[in-house]
């Protein structure tokens, strides 16, 4: 989704003169280059692969992440974002719908529609109240959902109903 979020950030750089973006990991730095405005070259930023502590320190710093993925397993990236209490545009594919509530916790975007992947984006630019918001449903969500005391206590629930119904049996 790499491509389709900087053919969105050309769209939105237009409108948002100060906005930056800034890609994490490791790609096709020469193939993402050719995509980005000559404009706006200036404004994104390659980071390359960044360990664990940069990549807090990324997601603490930015107004929001836009992860366009096509293809992604159950992805920890866009769950991590969120608990840092951080408002992600996630794909609409695989494991988007289980995690986001679109427009409540996040926004769910088709990563071929790069108009609406710009248009999210320029939802959280231009209205901080909103991006704020969604940031701290998502936080909310994670904290109901994914703290470690309550995943141990839902599996010593489910194993202790195994172990009942066996000693039913």
């Amino acid at each position: 989704g790499c491509y389709s979020l900087v053919r969105a950030f050309n769209i939105c750089a237009e409108k948002h003169p100060t906005l930056q973006l800034k890609l994490a990991g490791k790609g096709d730095e020469t193939k993402v280059k050719e995509l980005i405005d000559p404009k706006y070259i200036d404004r994104v930023h390659f980071l390359g692969y960044c360990d664990r502590e940069r990549i807090k320190e990324e997601i603490d710093t930015c107004a929001f992440a836009c992860i366009p993925s096509y293809f992604e397993n159950f992805s920890m990236v866009p769950l991590e974002i969120m608990s840092r209490a951080k408002t992600v545009i996630y794909t609409d594919r695989t494991s988007g719908n289980e995690i986001i509530s679109d427009g409540y916790n996040g926004f769910l975007v088709d990563p071929q529609d790069i108009q609406s992947i710009a248009e999210k984006m320029q939802i959280l630019l231009k209205n901080y109240d909103l991006c704020h918001s969604m940031a701290i449903h998502a936080y909310e969500f994670i904290k109901d959902k994914f703290l470690l005391s309550i995943i141990i206590n839902q599996h010593e629930r489910y194993y202790s109903s195994l172990i009942s119904c066996d000693e039913k049996a």
